[in-house]
C-alpha cells in the first residue's frame, strides 16, 4: 500500500490518500466460477459494453423464479443468484468489481433490481462464524440506493447522492482489515465494519450476485427481466462528488509541504 502523509499540523487533519493493493478477486469473465445459491438465467460474457471489454451479463428472468424452480429451491434463498470463486486474501488485501448503474434503475417502476459485490471469510466448508461482507444497489424497498451488509447489524443504506452516478461504472472494492473491513465506492470509503466476529480479516471467496423479485414471499409477481453488468475495475470511475476536489488540495498541500521541507539528499 502506497500512503502520502502530510507532517506537522496538516497530519492532525487526517488528510491522506491511499491506493490500496491490487485486488485479489479474478477477472469476472475468468473461468472457476461455480453457482452459488441458484444458477441465474444467464452468466456471460458480453464482449463491449458501455465502453469496457470482457464485460460480465447476469441476466434475471422469470425462468429462474420460484415458479419455475424445483421443489425445495423456491423460497427466497435461492432468489439470490450468481456465482462464487475461491481466493485468497488477507489483511490489506481486497475485492473488487465495477457495476454499469443503469439509469432505468432510478426508477422502480420500470422494475426492482438488486445487485451485489460479496465477499466471505472463514474456514471453508464450515460456516460457523464466517462472515459475509456485501455492498450493492437496489431499488426495492424503497429510493434507489447503494448499501452495504454489517452482520452484526444488517443492511446499511448509505448516503450516496445517485444522481451524478447513473449511466457510469460504480467502482466497488471492500478491503480486509486486521479485524473487519472498510467498503469503498469511486475510491471513497463509504463505511468501516470494525467488529466482524471470529472469522477474522481476510477473504476465502468472492461474489457476483444479482435477485430475482418474482417471488411471493418478497410480494413480487412479474418483475421485468433485466441484466447487471460488472467489469473488472479499471481505475477510471467517476469519483463520488468532492473526491476530485480533496485530491486537488492533497497535492496542493504535498506541493506546499515539498517547498518548505526539501528531502534529504
Amino acid at each position: 500500500m502506497f500512503v502520502l502523509k502530510f507532517s506537522g499540523g496538516l497530519a492532525a487533519a487526517l488528510l491522506t490518500l491511499a491506493a490500496h493493493a491490487a485486488p485479489v478477486l479474478p477477472s469476472v469473465t475468468a473461468a472457476g466460477w461455480t453457482t452459488d445459491r441458484y444458477e441465474p438465467a444467464s452468466w456471460t460474457n458480453v464482449g463491449t459494453y458501455q465502453g469496457r471489454n470482457n464485460v460480465l451479463g447476469i441476466g434475471i428472468n422469470d425462468t429462474t423464479n420460484a415458479a419455475n424452480r424445483p421443489v425445495g429451491q423456491q423460497g427466497a434463498f435461492y432468489n439470490t443468484q450468481g456465482r462464487q470463486i475461491g481466493v485468497t486474501g488477507g489483511t490489506g488485501d481486497s475485492i473488487a468489481a465495477d457495476l454499469f448503474l443503469n439509469e432505468g434503475w432510478a426508477n422502480s417502476q420500470n422494475g426492482f433490481v438488486r445487485s451485489d459485490l460479496w465477499g466471505r471469510a472463514g474456514l471453508v466448508g464450515n460456516e460457523a462464524g464466517a462472515t459475509y461482507p456485501i455492498i450493492g444497489f437496489t431499488n426495492f424497498g424503497g429510493s434507489p440506493r447503494l448499501r452495504v451488509w454489517d452482520g452484526d447489524v444488517g443492511w446499511i443504506n448509505l448516503a450516496t447522492d445517485l444522481s451524478t452516478l447513473y449511466g457510469t461504472w460504480v467502482a466497488f472494492e471492500i478491503e480486509a482489515l486486521a479485524s473487519g473491513y472498510e467498503f469503498h465506492v469511486n475510491g471513497a470509503l463509504v463505511f468501516t465494519d470494525s467488529a466482524i466476529g471470529a472469522a477474522g480479516g481476510g477473504f476465502t471467496n468472492g461474489f457476483l450476485q444479482a435477485f430475482n423479485y418474482n417471488e411471493t414471499s418478497v410480494g413480487v409477481t412479474g418483475n421485468p427481466a433485466y441484466t447487471a453488468h460488472w467489469s473488472n475495475p479499471v481505475g477510471n470511475a467517476v469519483p463520488l462528488p468532492g473526491t476530485l476536489a480533496l485530491a486537488g488540495l492533497a497535492l496542493t498541500l504535498l506541493a506546499m509541504t515539498g517547498r518548505r521541507r526539501k528531502p534529504a539528499a
